[in-house]
């Protein structure tokens, strides 16, 4: 599978996904009064005096972009999911090919001027695989945010969507692969430097990193 297939699927999912919450921006301003009716059952002034445990707890709202999005990880992100991930692993295949590049010539690499250019360059995900994936990632992510966890994105204690944590199993699985077969193969110093090179890439793309924090 080209790398050039795997970026014009993501991109044409990102681009759907933000067609159908422009979509759902316009339910949530026209029929705005059916959210805030949902909603007045399960504010704190009413649960106060009745349920008084829960009076004080953050509750999440009722609201289109929720209802909506539960659809569409129901009827569109489910049954992609398996292209998805073949997708993933496509990138990323390609971005170890040039982790086992740098391995390779690291020595000379590292005695050449420019290295570190060479590094955010040559031996990067090029500008648009990164943009393209972050992007197809964060919507995903979009799905698993609400009330009760806005404040901890970006931390690896966040609970996610099945669906999203899925695709980050399957990260760090392709992570753990990669990482084995470059230790066996070459000496340690290397082994260290393209490990650390390859987690701080994949760190920038992946808004939630999990257990990649372990490698």
């Amino acid at each position: 599978m080209s790398n050039s297939s795997a970026k014009t699927f993501f991109d044409q999912y990102t681009a759907r996904w933000n067609s159908y919450v422009s979509l759902i921006e316009i339910f949530e301003k026209e029929l705005y009064f059916i959210e805030d009716i949902f909603n007045s059952l399960t504010n704190s002034e009413t649960l106060k005096g009745k349920w008084k445990k829960d009076a004080y707890e953050i509750h999440m709202k009722y609201s289109f972009l929720r209802v909506m999005s539960q659809i569409w990880a129901r009827h569109v992100v489910k049954p992609l999911l398996p292209k998805f991930k073949k997708k993933l692993h496509s990138l990323l295949n390609n971005f170890k090919d040039k982790m086992f590049e740098l391995a390779d010539n690291f020595d000379k690499e590292k005695r050449a001027k420019g290295f570190e250019g060479k590094l955010r360059n040559k031996y990067a995900l090029d500008n648009i695989s990164h943009n393209i994936f972050k992007q197809a990632l964060l919507c995903i992510l979009d799905m698993s945010i609400n009330e009760k966890n806005i404040k901890m994105i970006n931390n690896s204690m966040l609970s996610v969507d099945p669906l999203y944590f899925s695709i980050e199993q399957s990260i760090i699985k392709n992570t753990r692969e990669f990482l084995k077969t470059l230790f066996m193969k070459y000496p340690v110093a290397v082994f260290i430097e393209v490990a650390h090179h390859h987690r701080n890439v994949i760190c920038q793309v992946v808004v939630k990193v999990s257990s990649l924090n372990q490698f």
